[in-house]
């Protein structure tokens, strides 16, 4: 007998148009573009059938105003659970992507659109905001993304059972103490360009401290960090951006990071005949080709006071967990492990009734340190598949 199921697909995540502004010199130059963003379409959020876990949305507080669209429309029905409302669907159905882009519309988060964001400088916990890209030369200046820049899903799972095993707290046959678990999550990319990597999913758990949240990329085959600064080309003259202070030409570090200048170095002509891979893309430090130029790989300029390594650029980094490190074990069809994304607990309804819900909150974006994101990967198309599963009950 297998886990009851739930899952959750986000679909066709694909980058349609890029779009300048009149009179612009800079071009197109990925996420990093003063006047331009490279862009992702979102087509849509769907959560399938499931016989035992019943799905919601938190609404707002208790005392927000009801939605007539989710409630005609998609068969939502609103909740009042302690000091919050939520939208449910009905036990055994799903929200379509019509109704979770609806939701997000109300809230004002992306629905059809993914500029990628980033989240800075990260070691776990809350996320905290997300920022939008860098602009040329004002490399310590970082701004709040716009919410219509990212996804944000604080979905409410209560698990109903007709077995009497773990209701004796509840007066609606919901289970407590019961956990909703990840089994599954895939990035898949159509075609040669190749975006995936730079999804991330900030996953929080209301039954936990927010200190065990964390960003997940499931992509990664391993724990890792994505380096939240560097050195860029955002002019797109084929050299590092640099600047004239104090009467010396120096670069620029765009992004979190703790400078020594002590460490500058001068550089000379014959280094800036070869690419300087700095920021590690893996590329290495090969001779110049204009075709191979990106933001994050081009060179030194000559007669600039520069950083020789990255070591000496002292980036910050924002770390992330790999499918496999959230993998719950399985033993005949009960889950164990240390990343539940819910866990459900006993709460009042406003009519006084006892009921058991639990809370995660997943927002999900494209980070735009990750070095796919370059003008190359420009209308790549990719998919993100999540998979939910609970215990037998």
């Amino acid at each position: 007998m297998k886990a009851s199921r739930a899952n959750l697909i986000i679909v066709s995540l694909a980058c349609l148009t890029v779009v300048s502004l009149a009179g612009s010199s800079l071009g197109t130059l990925a996420w990093y573009a003063y006047s331009t963003r490279a862009t992702a379409a979102y087509s849509g959020t769907a959560v399938s059938k499931t016989e035992q876990l019943q799905i919601g949305l938190l609404w707002g507080d208790k005392d927000k105003a009801s939605d007539t669209t989710l409630e005609e429309t998609y068969l939502a029905t609103k909740e009042v659970v302690g000091d919050y409302s939520y939208y449910f669907m009905p036990a055994g159905k799903g929200f379509s992507s019509t109704a979770i882009n609806y939701y997000l519309s109300k809230f004002g988060h992306a629905t059809n659109v993914l500029p990628p964001v980033t989240s800075r400088a990260y070691a776990g916990g809350a996320l905290g905001s997300l920022y939008e890209s860098p602009v040329y030369y004002h490399n310590t200046e970082f701004a709040v993304a716009d919410p219509s820049h990212y996804v944000e899903l604080p979905f409410v799972f209560r698990i109903l059972s007709t077995s009497g095993i773990g209701i004796e707290d509840t007066d609606d046959k919901s289970v407590s103490s019961a956990n909703v678990w990840l089994t599954d999550a895939v990035a898949q990319t159509e075609g040669v360009k190749d975006v995936s990597n730079a999804l991330r999913i900030h996953v929080r758990n209301h039954a936990q401290a927010a200190s065990e949240a964390f960003i997940l990329n499931p992509s990664a085959e391993h724990q890792g960090s994505t380096n939240v600064s560097g050195l860029l080309d955002l002019n797109k003259d084929g050299f590092y951006d640099y600047k004239r202070i104090d009467g010396v030409d120096k670069e620029l570090i765009y992004g979190d990071h703790a400078t020594d200048e002590t460490e500058l170095v001068t550089f000379d002509q014959e280094q800036e005949a070869n690419f300087s891979d700095i920021n590690q893309t893996g590329k290495g430090n090969v001779a110049y080709d204009e075709e191979e130029r990106n933001t994050f790989y081009a060179r030194h300029r000559h007669d600039v006071n520069g950083y020789p390594s990255y070591a000496s650029a002292a980036p910050r980094t924002a770390s992330y967990l790999s499918f496999e490190n959230i993998r719950p074990t399985e033993v005949e069809g009960v889950f164990s492990g240390d990343y539940p994304l819910a866990t459900t607990s006993v709460q009042l309804t406003d009519t006084g009734e006892r009921t058991a819900i639990g809370r995660v909150d997943l927002t999900i974006w494209l980070e735009g340190w990750d070095h796919a994101i370059i003008d190359a990967n420009i209308g790549a198309r990719y998919n993100l598949g999540l998979q939910f599963e609970i215990d037998r009950v």
